[in-house]
């Protein structure tokens, strides 16, 4: 998935506790942080001013723009995020939003600026293409404002933080430049209530063999398979993880034949045993709404906004050891280089938005997206606008740990997806998978 980048996610579920809502304005670190820790970044090799300097930078009245190719529902909560801060923020920063029309339109328009250099200053969904601006000195040294007293985060508001859900552990790049999640998107098991009743099914699986025994009875009786998902990458890779399989993890992959042969050998198998529904096409969540199957895989951000009557609920995906990690995708956003004045009022967008709760669960609340910013994720859970089901797939992020490498996760994705698509159509047996997955990933 080109535009979101991969971090790690902790399963266990939230706990509800009470929360009040409101979009209000930037905190008061948003306008005078305290002293900051020091963020990691890789020092620069531009020269950096002095603390003076960087305090003197003046970012008032100035305006940025945001180039992105999000879907409708994340643009829609988007501009209202926008909005908030244009209309609050004290240095009366304006932001402009720029949509294309799609990821690829998006991606070309980020490439033809590299020729160019006229660019905006903001960019949702450049993950796959950090080395490229990288190479072409398009992505901006942030250290210099994270680390200067007036404009860096606050020790407090990056302890509020799950900073080790985020890209790299820290707000930066390799390189030292600004790249940080929005929200991020976890992928769940959503399931058909109706369903389960019909079967006698209590509740949903919590291991894989519990899952096998109730799409066991589901196809016996029904008469057609009983998960639905889509063949990609991402699921393989989530998948994986519930077995204990880090797929980014060379050594693992290199050395490990009994936990990588039980992983594929039982995707493998529930697709010989006319349990698995392949979709390119469609949202599997749709399959389990409309009551076609039990049970699909799916992000949060794809479950519906209503619970229609409680015919579908959601829940953390199966596993086979304990408390394993999960892959977490989000929309992340990049700051691209420009001038010392719009870089600051790049900067002060987004830390806003980092350490503004309310923005955060207003843009989960419309995305299903899960906030990174701990008092939000709690207000999240009494959030009435969240439909049940997706509450309960919310999960927890304290013990969230980084494996985002976005250079290894690119170069191995088309592996991933080849080998997702083989395994779960059949096409592909578990040794042969094996051997490519050898073969490409050294």
């Amino acid at each position: 998935m080109k535009t979101y980048g991969l971090v790690l996610l902790s399963l266990f579920l939230l706990t509800l506790s009470a929360c009040n809502w409101r979009l209000g304005t930037p905190s008061e670190s948003a306008a005078e942080p305290s002293p900051a820790m020091s963020i990691q970044s890789v020092p620069s090799v531009t020269p950096e001013p002095e603390i003076a300097e960087v305090s003197a930078i003046d970012p008032t009245g100035r305006t940025i723009t945001l180039w992105h190719a999000l879907p409708p529902r994340e643009t829609e909560a988007l501009q209202t995020i926008v909005h908030s801060f244009n209309t609050t923020n004290p240095w009366a920063i304006q932001v402009e939003l720029n949509a294309a029309t799609d990821t690829l339109a998006l991606e070309q328009r980020i490439l033809a600026t590299i020729q160019t250099n006229e660019h905006a200053e903001l960019v949702i969904g450049a993950d796959h293409l950090l080395d490229e601006l990288q190479e072409a000195d398009m992505l901006t040294p942030i250290r210099p404002f994270l680390n200067n007293p007036r404009w860096a985060l606050s020790e407090e508001d990056q302890n509020a933080l799950y900073l080790n859900a985020f890209p790299n552990n820290s707000l930066t790049t390799p390189g030292g430049a600004l790249h940080v999640p929005l929200n991020i998107d976890v992928m769940v098991l959503a399931y058909n209530r109706e369903m389960m009743s019909r079967l006698d099914i209590e509740t949903p699986p919590a291991t894989w063999a519990e899952l096998e025994a109730q799409c066991l009875a589901f196809v016996e009786q029904m008469q057609r398979p009983c998960l639905v998902l889509q063949p990609n990458a991402r699921t393989l890779v989530a998948i994986g993880w519930t077995f204990g399989v880090d797929l980014l993890n060379v050594e693992q992959v290199q050395t490990d034949d009994d936990t990588l042969q039980t992983f594929l050998g039982f995707l493998f198998s529930l697709g010989e045993r006319g349990m698995l529904n392949v979709v390119t096409d469609q949202n599997p969540f749709d399959r389990v709404a409309q009551g076609e199957t039990l049970f699909a895989l799916v992000g949060t951000a794809q479950l519906g906004d209503e619970e229609e009557d409680g015919i579908w609920s959601a829940t953390v995906l199966p596993t086979l050891v304990d408390a394993p990690p999960l892959p977490a995708w989000g929309p992340t956003i990049t700051l691209l280089n420009t001038t010392p004045e719009q870089t600051l009022a790049g900067w002060l967008f987004v830390r806003w938005y980092l350490t503004t709760p309310t923005a955060q669960q207003e843009f989960a609340a419309r995305t299903h997206l899960l906030p990174v910013h701990q008092e939000a994720v709690e207000a999240l859970k009494n959030d009435e606008r969240v439909p049940p089901g997706v509450r309960r797939a919310l999960l927890a992020l304290p013990e969230t740990r980084s494996l985002h490498t976005t250079t290894t996760w690119e170069q191995f994705e088309p592996v991933f997806s080849n080998i997702a698509i083989g395994i779960f159509t059949q096409s592909m047996i578990p040794n042969e998978a094996l051997g490519i997955l050898r073969e490409r990933i050294r």
